[in-house]
């Protein structure tokens, strides 16, 4: 990449998912190439913009992220990267608002590879749900893990990393998150889609979960770092 977008790159911020999040919010007021990682101190329900009201879900704070998409469940068994993509970078050129997320996929997938995450794939067609759709099509668009989109990872038939996002005049910003383990049932009672859990159990899985072992989220950072910052 050009210098002028070389990436700044933030050591682990670690705090409270509604903290994490409201600064998220602030990454498009003065847009740079950023790459910015977190993992929260606690457990929150974080839905997506203009996502509809949840149920309280005991333990669970509740959010509403800057960027779309369905429900995340973000606690320290979650691992975050805010995509800072500023306007007249090479990756906003693409004909539709989607286009972005496919390089950010790239990355993700160059990375696991050489984590040894088997059976890679990246989902490059419209989103496999939605709001509008049949109501199971309903039902799954409401957690973000029950579904793939655009510049999605799954690893065999199952996502692995999922992505949202906003755009504003200045620039892009592509929220990416990659659980340790998969557990949904927090968010199947948030947002009372019980009739599609096995569906919902089924869609995702966890790095930890797909490898048999315990994946150091460091691990996991330098492998996307250099992914996004090698040629």
């Amino acid at each position: 990449m050009n210098e002028p977008f070389a990436w700044t790159i933030t050591g682990v911020e670690r705090d409270t998912g509604v903290n994490l999040l409201a600064r998220s919010a602030t990454l498009l007021d003065d847009p740079k190439p950023l790459l910015r990682w977190y993992v929260p101190t606690d457990a929150t329900i974080v839905l997506g913009r203009g996502q509809r009201a949840a149920h309280e879900v005991p333990g669970f704070n509740q959010v509403v992220r800057p960027s779309g998409g369905g429900a995340v469940r973000l606690d320290p068994g979650l691992l975050s990267l805010d995509v800072v993509i500023p306007a007249g970078h090479p990756w906003t050129q693409g004909r539709h608002l989607a286009d972005v997320f496919i390089p950010v996929g790239q990355a993700w997938l160059r990375a696991l590879a050489m984590l040894g995450v088997p059976e890679l794939s990246l989902w490059e067609g419209a989103a496999t749900a939605t709001r509008l759709g049949t109501p199971e099509q309903a039902a799954l668009a409401e957690v973000c893990y029950a579904s793939m989109g655009r510049g999605e990872i799954a690893t065999g038939n199952q996502k692995l990393v999922g992505l949202s996002q906003r755009q504003r005049r200045g620039g892009a910003l592509v929220q990416c998150g990659i659980a340790h383990h998969w557990d949904p049932s927090p968010l199947i009672d948030a947002m009372g889609v019980h009739e599609a859990q096995s569906a919902i159990w089924a869609a995702a899985t966890g790095i930890d979960d797909v490898l048999g072992r315990s994946v150091d989220d460091q691990s996991i950072i330098d492998a996307v770092n250099q992914a996004f910052t090698t040629k």
